[in-house]
């Protein structure tokens, strides 16, 4: 669709769909309030009502050159990326009589497996795009930077180390991981890669032709992208580019898109798998599946806590009630009308896409800043309900004061989440070290995490480990070997990763003869092992090993000066084994 089928469209639409020169002016003012208040450079703006599409910038895209965002400039759509790999596994799966209910063992045989016989043996594609494995999340893998060389296929094969949070189908486990081997499963049953399918399958036939992948972090600093911006006390700076790596979960988080492109996105899920010309790309049966509940909602796993993402009368004036989530959606009811959503976060991006089935209303933004803990979060949701409002008929119940409150006067916002800048948080004073911290550096290696580097912090009695992109002070404790983590760069990931933990990370060095290696817990335990590397040989036996002891090793989670078990990281086996 070109720009000028664009613009022709949206004036169809300010005299079919109530959006007159009045309200799109009383719309426009809400925005760039909000964005001035919640100091947001740069938003995209895309709104589907039936046949009628506006898409509208806001903003700029580059705060040095000043360029302006418009509906053609390129945002990192995070999360929203999920839809995209559900809907090409339903092309593909319905093209090998399969479905989403196919074990995974049957379509990638016995080399892949999980961290216990029953998840190897039952695993349907289901139990991925409904996050209901159970496995540990583990952002921090892909965070840090996973080298692309190891390819997709390999890193899925992997995932068998990864760690037991949950049970089995238990609960909802929110996990980036497993949209990574949905990607896979998808390149194995076409053989090809899943950025090709994407583009091939997907994309193209919908006439999308400015939503893409990026190759390398430097190429958002191409001329049509929105750069991203973090905010300091002495302003915006640029964001790390080193964090802007996706591998291996492309198919969870890696599409770049335009608010143009997001209208035809939206045009052909209301459109129930249709494109532009009518024609159906899947089956409708299998996108019904799709955003349908199949697990209970954890808004807390998914959103993180005091995120108010579920309201509810009277302490608000409307409802806004999560239900389930699907495959990539999130199953809600705003205001008594059926909604299905999904939000997008990485680094200084921040996307939401909802879509109102029932009323054949669709609406997306996309912002590049600032960055900053919740600030983002409470601005794109802001404008949503605003927008969504208007094109319900509905009275808007937020307003350019509220706006830029919100949550507040309705609830109070929690105090870790009030309004804060870029800036890591003071170290706590270290008690004396344990043990001579020489005894400590090195190399470690696990087959989840870029090599680790730990290090003496030069001019003062503290460690330093360095995961890839991540880098951790080292804090000793009053408890032998085990030390806790502050992660101080980069500092964008610092303050919304890192100085959210709770409780704060640790991790408890291997002692046998000497350190031999140490367990690291970010939400659930994983071994580095001494003098390792990411890049050597797994013996299948180490699977078996963690398997049977990982249960043994509830190492983080015992209060200091608990006397720890380490009866089974003595084992002589593992003593004298390098993967």
């Amino acid at each position: 669709m070109s720009l000028l089928v664009v613009l022709m469209l949206a004036t169809a639409m300010s005299s079919t769909s109530g959006f007159s020169p009045e309200i799109e002016h009383t719309l426009s003012d809400f925005i760039q309030s909000t964005m001035k208040c919640r100091q947001v450079p740069g938003l995209t703006l895309a709104i589907v009502r039936g046949n009628d599409i506006w898409a509208k910038g806001y903003g700029v895209a580059d705060l040095k050159t000043g360029r302006p965002v418009t509906e053609r400039t390129v945002f990192n759509i995070a999360s929203v990326t999920k839809a995209f790999t559900t809907t090409l596994l339903a092309i593909v799966l319905q093209e090998r009589n399969l479905t989403f209910s196919t074990k995974i063992s049957k379509i990638l045989g016995p080399e892949y497996a999980f961290v216990n016989d029953i998840r190897t043996r039952e695993m349907t594609i289901r139990d991925l795009l409904a996050h209901r494995t159970g496995l540990a999340r583990l952002d921090f893998t892909f965070i840090s930077g996973i080298p692309k060389k190891i390819g997709r296929a390999e890193y899925s094969r992997r995932l068998r180390f990864l760690p037991e949070k949950d049970s089995f189908r238990d609960g909802f486990s929110y996990n980036n991981l497993m949209y990574a081997l949905a990607g896979h499963i998808a390149e194995v049953l076409a053989g090809d890669s899943w950025e090709n399918l994407i583009i091939t399958r997907l994309l193209l036939p919908l006439g999308m032709l400015e939503t893409r992948l990026i190759g390398s972090p430097f190429d958002i600093l191409q001329e049509n992208f929105a750069k991203p911006y973090f905010l300091t006390e002495k302003g915006f700076q640029p964001s790390a580019l080193e964090i802007y790596t996706y591998f291996p979960v492309e198919p969870a988080a890696g599409l770049y898109s335009t608010g143009a492109d997001m209208l035809k996105w939206m045009r052909f899920v209301l459109n129930r798998g249709r494109n532009e010309a009518g024609i159906p790309l899947v089956h409708e049966a299998l996108l019904n599946e799709a955003w349908e509940t199949q697990s209970m909602l954890n808004m807390d796993d998914m959103m993180g806590p005091d995120s108010v993402i579920e309201l509810n009368k009277p302490t608000f004036p409307v409802s806004d009630n999560q239900i389930g989530y699907g495959y990539g959606m999130v199953i809600s009811s705003y205001r008594a009308y059926r909604k299905w959503w999904h939000d997008g976060v990485f680094g200084a991006y921040q996307s939401l896409e909802w879509i109102f089935p029932d009323m054949n209303i669709g609406v997306f933004l996309s912002i590049n800043g600032p960055g900053t803990p919740q600030i983002p979060f409470r601005a794109v949701r802001t404008i949503m309900y605003f927008v969504s409002d208007l094109l319900l008929g509905e009275k808007p119940w937020l307003n350019q004061q509220t706006s830029c409150t919100f949550p507040v006067p309705f609830v109070q916002e929690p105090m870790q989440h009030q309004i804060r800048l870029h800036n890591a948080p003071p170290p706590p004073p270290p008690p004396p070290p344990p043990r001579n911290l020489l005894e400590y550096i090195g190399q470690y290696g696990s087959p989840l995490f870029p090599d680790s580097i730990v290090s003496t912090n030069k001019g003062s009695q503290t460690l330093i480990l360095q995961i890839g992109a991540l880098l951790f002070t080292v804090f000793p404790t009053n408890h032998i070997d085990v030390f806790e983590l502050h992660l101080i760069a980069p500092v964008e990931v610092a303050l919304s990763e890192g100085a959210e933990f709770k409780p704060i990370p640790t991790i408890t060095f291997i002692r046998e003869a000497f350190i031999t290696g140490f367990v690291a817990n970010f939400g659930a335990d994983v071994v580095f092992r001494r003098g390792a590397s990411f890049f050597d040989p797994i013996p299948p036996a180490f699977n078996r090993f963690l398997n049977e002891n990982l249960k043994c090793w509830p190492l983080p989670q015992l209060p200091f000066g608990k006397n720890i078990p380490v009866k089974s990281l003595q084992h002589s086996f593992y003593t004298n084994l390098r993967f």
